[in-house]
């Protein structure tokens, strides 16, 4: 998924390129070449087909937008896929952890869950940081490897808040 995320950013950089120079025979080869590549992706290039050299520089500025668009939703599509295997693995932690009584797994568990909700809710850095600083009290009063998978999750979600509000 990375490797289609670089891709993509650059092909947006080529679209910032070609709309800088401003040459419309340049333009018109990269929308096509464009448009070939992401039409099977990208649902609103489609509404291009059938145009040949009949292009302007807002086409262009348009494909670069919708290139935004499906980086951002890989981006989050890529998180959730992390975030996810992140939570699992914490959950089979807590399940398989010794020391911890039937009562106090559940409860970890259940905190872990709200965890992974909040990271699927648009909060905005303020309220996020609100919603967060809950349960990094709570880790901060737990061992430190129960302690830890809590913070791991919570530090994720926050690094991605951050670059989520950054992928544009």
């Amino acid at each position: 998924m990375n490797k289609t995320i670089r891709e993509i950013d650059k092909d947006i950089n080529r679209c910032k390129n070609l709309i800088e120079e401003n040459n419309y025979l340049e333009i018109v080869i990269g929308l096509e070449e464009l448009i070939d590549k992401y039409n099977s992706c990208i649902e609103n290039i489609k509404k291009y087909d059938g145009r040949v050299w009949n292009y302007s520089k807002s086409d262009l500025e348009k494909l670069m937008k919708e290139l935004l668009g499906y980086k951002k939703e890989l981006s989050i599509r890529e998180y959730k896929k992390e975030l996810t295997k992140l939570v699992d693995s914490s959950i089979d932690y807590i399940k398989n952890h010794d020391t911890l009584n039937k009562s106090k797994k559940i409860n970890l568990i259940e905190v872990i869950r709200d965890l992974h909700n909040i990271s699927n809710e648009d909060l905005g850095k303020e309220k996020l940081w609100e919603e967060l600083i809950i349960y990094i009290r709570l880790a901060s009063d737990e061992d430190i490897e129960v302690g830890s998978k809590l913070i791991s999750i919570i530090n994720y979600i926050l690094d991605f808040d951050k670059e989520r509000n950054l992928v544009q």
